[in-house]
């Protein structure tokens, strides 16, 4: 009896020195000489053409990576790291590993980062300090009654928000003119302020913040006679402001009007008629109320580009043109190809109301709306397409054109 009781005291013990001796070995990394060993992705989830750092040792002089079947497009390299750019087709968690022509890595998993397409109606987008601010009317958690909210950006594909300052909003109702209907913002720099030119109560205020986050507060309503919506505030090479809106008149018709210098109100014997939607790509309803309307302008080599979205927003057809001219107030030249951007170059439907901006590069881009998908036009989603003027000896100005390849949904973490 006291015998099997020793042999079983010292069964145990020797099996716990067995055990104890084993750890040292399980956490030793083994690595031969020339294995490749991925270690971690950093940061391991994000969308296709981030930048993604792969840390790790023995990396090839000329590694490969690939996410699946899917190679990475290689930005630099060493024995320890190597970085990279997710390619455009991964659309879900995959395995990554780098490669050389005789070896390859261990697996590590790469996490598809899930984003929605923003709810934007009537888009603009405003650079400051180095970051995008995206606006407009609506949005998934906005209220068209409330006010604007505000997303934000450092790289155009993933946005933050609602950012705004007031539980998302960067305007709300309250703090400012109007009661419902906002609509069509356009955020803005006067003499190093930041201003905002918006549509309430169909007719147009500007509010004034110390921030693109807001709060904006009242600086003042524009005087006039009709229903006057969507705002677009140039300010020209030699200081002078200019509002290009729409007037409810008879149809909607794009007007322009110079502004005092503290932007408080309209000259009123500057006013003029720009714009008023005809026939053809501009009405291809047939309706009696025919609708131009959403302007915006550009000024290119000491010309006048005047863009603006025809039809009602609603139909299919709802699309952007421009006209020319070599002064703000006109006479005003339709370009004889358009529309510029409709659902014949991207394929979707009700393209347009929007707002130009250039990137951190200099690039032109347009950010617009279109319908939700092709057969449901509510909610609108918000997109974006890179465009610039050319030239060629045929055309008597320089031309705005877009590239359709680079249209894209705007995304929201």
């Amino acid at each position: 009896m006291y015998l099997t009781d020793g042999l079983s005291v010292l069964f145990i013990f020797v099996l716990l020195l067995g055990c104890q001796n084993s750890h040292p070995e399980e956490e030793t990394e083994i690595v031969t000489k020339d294995e490749i060993v991925l270690n971690l992705l950093m940061p391991s989830i994000g969308i296709p053409g981030d930048t993604i750092t792969l840390r790790g040792k023995n990396f090839p002089s000329l590694p490969k990576v690939n996410f699946g079947i899917h190679p990475a497009t290689i930005l630099e390299s060493n024995k320890e790291k190597v970085v990279v750019i997710v390619p455009e087709k991964v659309d879900g968690n995959i395995d990554v590993t780098v490669v050389s022509d005789e070896k390859r890595s261990n697996i590590v998993i790469f996490n598809f980062q899930l984003m929605e397409k923003i709810e934007l109606a009537d888009p603009t987008i405003f650079l400051y300090n180095n970051i995008y601010y995206l606006y407009g009317t609506g949005g998934k958690g906005g209220d068209v009654d409330q006010g604007f909210l505000v997303y934000k950006s450092n790289d155009l594909r993933k946005w933050d928000g609602p950012s705004g300052t007031l539980q998302g909003f960067a305007l709300k109702k309250g703090n400012v003119f109007g009661s419902s209907g906002f609509w069509a913002p356009q955020v803005f720099l006067y003499n190093d302020e930041i201003y905002m030119a918006y549509t309430a109560d169909e007719n147009i205020a500007i509010a004034k913040s110390n921030s693109p986050l807001g709060p904006f507060k009242q600086h003042t309503v524009l005087s006039g006679d009709t229903r006057q919506i969507d705002p677009y505030i140039f300010i020209d090479d030699d200081g002078k402001a200019y509002i290009y809106f729409v007037k409810l008149l008879t149809g909607n018709k794009i007007y322009v009007a110079q502004l005092n210098e503290n932007l408080s109100d309209i000259k009123k014997e500057t006013l003029k008629l720009c714009i008023s939607a005809e026939t053809g790509w501009e009405d291809t309803q047939q309706i009696n109320w025919k609708v131009a309307e959403g302007p915006t302008v550009l000024k290119n080599n000491d010309l006048y580009y005047l863009f603006y979205s025809a039809n009602h927003f609603e139909n299919k057809d709802y699309a952007l043109g421009y006209a020319v001219s070599e002064s703000p107030f006109g006479p005003w030249e339709k370009h004889d190809e358009n529309p510029i951007l409709s659902r014949n170059l991207i394929g979707l439907n009700g393209t347009g109301h929007g707002d130009f901006f250039k990137d951190k590069n200099d690039n032109w881009f347009y950010v617009f709306h279109t319908h939700f998908n092709n057969s449901t036009i509510h909610p609108r989603l918000t997109g974006m397409i890179n465009g610039d003027f050319f030239k060629s000896k045929e055309m008597i100005y320089p031309e705005m054109s877009f590239k359709k390849e680079t249209f894209q949904y705007l995304m929201v973490k």
